[in-house]
């Protein structure tokens, strides 16, 4: 017996924005697609490092991706394609087949090897995977609210330091309140940070609207 089949894993499911919206976009055209994920993850939280769920689930050896995963979501199709460790099952993107035999261009594989922790959050999954993002009205009425708040002396000092790391509490709230809806605020904000890339993309978001704006 491996070592690894000795040692316990619970490795928690983590997405960067783009795979959520791969996921919206080919869920509707896919109505299968979320129940295999689904079991995909529920397989990978406790298997060893290099276990397959089956013949479609396997790691690549060579070429660019070298040591990612791919699992066949329609076999010669479409593909997910994550990386694992001990700790975590990290959902890159979902894609056509031809990823894997080099049919990208250059920026698909920098964006891979740049992701960074911080362009991941938590994957929730209950007894349904959640796709749901913030849609297009939702994500207007967050950047009127931060192109309003940096029009504004006081408030450009509180979106300065968001683009260092720290989020004011003030600030976090105006943001939450733009979104309707029972959830929480923490589901809220996870959800803002969601549909921006991450703190890391919300960051740059922000610095952004600073450099095109002037104080009134």
């Amino acid at each position: 017996m491996r070592i690894d089949e000795l040692i316990s894993f619970d490795r928690q499911p983590v997405a960067t924005a783009q795979f959520r919206q791969d996921l919206s976009d080919a869920s509707d055209q896919e109505s299968d697609i979320v129940p295999k994920l689904k079991k995909l993850i529920q397989f990978k939280r406790h298997s060893a490092p290099d276990q397959s769920m089956s013949k479609k689930d396997y790691i690549l050896k060579y070429g660019p991706l070298h040591g990612y995963w791919h699992y066949h979501l329609i076999f010669g199709r479409l593909i997910v394609i994550y990386a694992l460790d001990r700790d975590q099952i990290r959902l890159i993107r979902i894609g056509p087949h031809s990823w894997i035999e080099g049919g990208y261009d250059p920026g698909f594989e920098q964006y891979i090897k740049g992701l960074k922790p911080s362009d991941y959050t938590p994957f929730e999954l209950g007894d349904d995977i959640s796709v749901s993002d913030l849609n297009a009205q939702d994500l207007a009425k967050l950047k009127i609210t931060l192109y309003g708040l940096a029009t504004n002396a006081t408030d450009r000092d509180m979106l300065k330091a968001a683009v260092k790391g720290h989020v004011d509490q003030d600030m976090m709230d105006l943001m939450i309140s733009n979104l309707d809806g029972p959830s929480s605020d923490a589901e809220k904000w996870l959800s803002i940070q969601r549909a921006f890339g991450g703190m890391s993309g919300l960051s740059k978001a922000i610095a952004t609207i600073l450099r095109n704006t002037e104080i009134s």
